[in-house]
């Protein structure tokens, strides 16, 4: 008995580590005083033969200073402390005054956004398709 409510307790718990990716996107933002980064940790599953532009323009709307983000991301894929199956892309904010980013309606997950500022706690914002969240970045 004890070993079949284990493996019923690790069964739940892998089947949540793996659903992680699939119900949620995933961005965080970093501001600090020398250069403000925000960063995109994205399954490899979700590209499905789409560029990251693609993939980006297809689920959000990037603002920085109250117009589209209209450059490719810088692209990262050796960070040895990224789990398997994913990579980080991201763009520079510096000098930049405000981040609005929109989740699409029809981009069919939800978006966990993490906003680290220097010396603080990082702040967690869990944003449903549609929702909208702007920050001033200085």
């Amino acid at each position: 008995m004890k070993k079949g409510v284990f493996f019923a307790a690790a069964l739940c718990v892998c089947t949540q580590a793996n659903a992680h990716f699939e119900l949620y996107h995933r961005i965080e933002v970093r501001i600090v005083p020398e250069e403000s980064w925000l960063e995109l940790l994205i399954h490899q599953s979700d590209l499905e033969g789409k560029t990251i532009d693609a993939y980006l323009r297809a689920n959000f709307a990037i603002l920085v200073d109250g117009k589209a983000l209209g450059r490719e991301p810088i692209v990262d894929r050796r960070s040895a402390d990224l789990p398997d199956g994913f990579l980080s892309a991201g763009f520079v904010l510096s000098g930049r005054e405000k981040l609005g980013l929109h989740l699409l309606h029809d981009s069919g997950k939800r978006l966990l956004f993490v906003i680290t500022r220097s010396g603080v706690f990082p702040v967690t914002r869990d944003l449903a398709p549609g929702d909208e969240i702007e920050l001033v970045l200085r």
